[in-house]
């Protein structure tokens, strides 16, 4: 088969019929090669894959929303899979069995095989009924403005849920009156004058008209947030790319 040949004159060399044909081809397969590279560098980069992320829901109604709308720009091609439990043990438990690839949750206990790093800091609030005389104080609360009143806690057992009721326990603060594990409870609970509640500031939606919020920063400890991953050799540059878009993030 004769891919080239001479012109009329012989002074150049034109590809015939069965040329053209097979250049075609060969542009073809350099488009393929030069997109298979382009996907094994975006890969390389954390630009492509499946990310699966486990976060506690308060902490994953702040975070994945941003984090969903950077990949959406940045790296399209990565599926994002979100899992959410009330409890940080339970999602390192998947982390660590390889079933998910990074947890923001509140600070757990260490885990051997496991990196975890505090990215950020969530202040407790006192939530009280609209017009509660604790809201016309003029003042920062102290612990006795507290002790005055019924609390209300959130029943969870997880690990900042135990410091809370730590640091309250150190003013005389506690045990709660009245333990509702859902948050509309303790929220409807506060409504009706049946207690106050200290609670973390992700937790809440918007403003309530219904509910004030008091803060308390300035003698109970913030809830610290973490961002946990495999230790080094089992991290994806996916995971790497993600947890760096959330570490800015947690940084503003």
């Amino acid at each position: 088969m004769t891919l080239v040949a001479r012109s009329p004159g012989g002074r150049s060399v034109e590809l015939t019929e069965a040329g053209s044909q097979l250049l075609g081809h060969a542009d073809a397969i350099a488009g393929h090669l030069e997109s298979a590279r382009a996907d094994l560098a975006a890969f390389a980069d954390g630009r492509t894959g499946e990310l699966r992320i486990g976060a506690v829901p308060s902490v994953a109604a702040a975070l994945v929303p941003v984090l969903a709308e950077e990949l959406r720009a940045r790296a399209p091609r990565i599926t994002l899979a979100v899992s959410e439990s009330y409890f940080p043990s339970e999602l390192l438990d998947s982390l660590a069995a390889g079933v998910l690839d990074l947890v923001v949750a509140p600070e757990d206990e260490p885990r051997e095989g496991l990196d975890s790093a505090t990215i950020m800091c969530d202040p407790y609030v006192v939530l009280v009924p609209a017009g509660d005389p604790l809201t016309t104080l003029g003042r920062r609360l102290t612990p006795a403005d507290l002790a005055r009143r019924d609390l209300i806690g959130k029943d969870c057992g997880t690990a900042s849920q135990r410091a809370l009721a730590a640091a309250l326990s150190d003013y005389g603060l506690g045990p709660p009156r009245i333990r509702a594990h859902d948050l509309r409870e303790v929220q409807a609970l506060v409504r009706r004058g049946l207690g106050i509640a200290v609670v973390p500031s992700l937790l809440l939606d918007g403003p309530d008209e219904t509910i004030d919020r008091l803060p308390v920063h300035h003698f109970i400890p913030d809830r610290r947030i973490a961002l946990t991953t495999r230790s080094n050799g089992a991290r994806t540059p996916a995971v790497e790319f993600a947890a760096g878009i959330i570490r800015a993030y947690a940084d503003e």
